[in-house]
């Protein structure tokens, strides 16, 4: 996470200070997919738009749009970005229509990843090194990530067992999770 931020942090940057002094604040759009009360909205995205705000003097200012926004829906994050509709996004990549970015699901077969911090970094090299090239055309990452292996989110309780999914309905995040 601290990688996303300081790429955020140094782009926007660069766009800042590219803006003359006189001129109106520039204010971008940031949209992701989870709610409002989420540790990215309360402990990562907004701490760092205000951050922003407060080192640029104002000139630079980040909307943020969550779930509750009608931008904050999952299947739309990066087209809403390819289309013009915001400027950054907080997407996942197997949840748009259609998967453009079905070569990234490399990373999502069971075995393929031992933990985030090192399926994040190959899945960063692989971006950047051109292997996915085709997946990402037209957009500028600014990070990629992956989770740990075998993650069940849930909004009640924690499912550290086979006999906590009793019950449950559960949606699969792509088909590739699904198939496996």
């Amino acid at each position: 996470m601290r990688t996303l931020l300081l790429l955020l942090m140094m782009l926007l940057m660069m766009l800042s200070g590219a803006a003359p002094v006189h001129a109106q604040p520039l204010t971008l759009q940031f949209t992701h997919f989870l709610g409002p009360t989420s540790f990215f909205e309360t402990d990562l995205v907004g701490p760092w738009a205000r951050e922003l705000e407060g080192r640029t003097g104002g000139r630079l200012k980040i909307e943020v749009l969550n779930a509750a926004s009608p931008l904050g829906g999952v299947t739309k994050q990066a087209a809403q970005v390819r289309d013009g509709t915001v400027d950054i996004a907080l997407g996942l990549r197997g949840a748009e229509a259609g998967n453009p970015f079905w070569r990234s699901a490399i990373l999502e077969l069971p075995f393929a990843v031992h933990d985030a911090q090192s399926g994040s970094r190959a899945f960063w090299r692989l971006a950047t090194a051109g292997s996915l090239a085709d997946d990402y055309a037209g957009f500028k990452l600014l990070a990629v990530s992956v989770h740990n292996p075998g993650l069940v989110h849930t909004t009640t309780h924690r499912v550290m067992q086979l006999s906590d999914l009793k019950g449950l309905r559960l949606r699969s995040p792509n088909a590739t999770v699904s198939e496996a």
